[in-house]
C-alpha cells in the first residue's frame, strides 16, 4: 500500500509531502501535483477555507470513475485526513462511505475524540452518503480518522486488503460555501 500524500494550500497549489518508494506512484503524483496547478479550480480551498488538507497515512491510491465524475481512497483499516486552518473554525464534512465487509462500523475521530461512528448495513457494497459532519477544527493541524471495525479483506479481482472506503469528500463553512472538495 503507497499512501497518497499531498497538500492543498489556499493559493491551490499542490504540494508533496513525502517522497514516495515507487516511481509509478511518484509520477502519478506529480501528473496530479501538475494537473492541479493548471485546473486550479478543480480543487476547492481559498483564503476562507483550510490552510492545507493532506490525505495522510492508511489510504491506497486514489482512484476515480471511468466517468471521472467521482472519486474514492480505499483503506485496510484506518486512514487519515489532515487539514490546517488559521483560525478556529467550524466546516461541515460532506460524502460518501463504504465498506468491503457487512455489517460494519466506523468510527470517524477529530483529534483523537470520538466525531461519529457510522453503522453500514445492507446485502452488497455500494457508497453511500453519510450524514453531514460538523467539525470543529482549532488553529492549527487537526487529525480527522476513519478506522473500521471489522478487518481488512481481499476479494478475487484486486490483491489489496480492503476494508472501507471514502468518497467525495467536501469541507463547507456554516453559509453552505463549499471550502474544499476534490472533484
Amino acid at each position: 500500500m503507497f499512501p497518497v500524500y499531498f497538500a492543498l494550500s489556499n493559493n491551490n497549489k499542490l504540494q508533496e509531502n513525502k517522497t514516495l518508494s515507487s516511481g509509478f506512484y511518484r509520477y502519478s503524483l506529480y501528473f496530479l501535483m501538475a494537473f492541479a496547478l493548471a485546473f486550479p479550480a478543480c480543487f476547492g480551498g481559498g483564503s476562507d477555507g483550510p490552510k492545507n488538507i493532506v490525505l495522510g497515512p492508511g489510504w491506497h491510491n486514489l482512484e476515480r470513475s471511468p466517468d471521472g465524475k467521482n472519486w474514492w481512497l480505499w483503506t485496510k483499516d484506518k486512514g487519515q485526513i489532515v487539514v490546517e486552518v488559521d483560525t478556529d473554525v467550524t466546516l461541515t464534512m460532506r460524502g460518501g462511505v463504504g465498506s468491503i465487509q457487512l455489517p460494519n462500523k466506523i468510527e470517524v475521530t477529530l483529534n483523537g475524540q470520538k466525531a461519529a461512528t457510522w453503522e453500514i448495513g445492507g446485502d452488497k457494497y455500494e457508497q453511500k452518503p453519510f450524514q453531514p459532519l460538523p467539525l470543529n477544527l482549532k488553529v492549527g493541524r487537526n487529525i480527522i480518522e476513519f478506522t473500521s471495525a471489522n478487518k481488512a479483506t481481499t476479494i478475487p479481482t484486486d490483491t489489496r486488503e480492503l476494508a472501507i472506503a471514502i468518497d467525495d469528500i467536501s469541507l463547507t463553512a456554516g453559509d453552505g460555501k463549499v471550502v474544499f472538495a476534490l472533484q
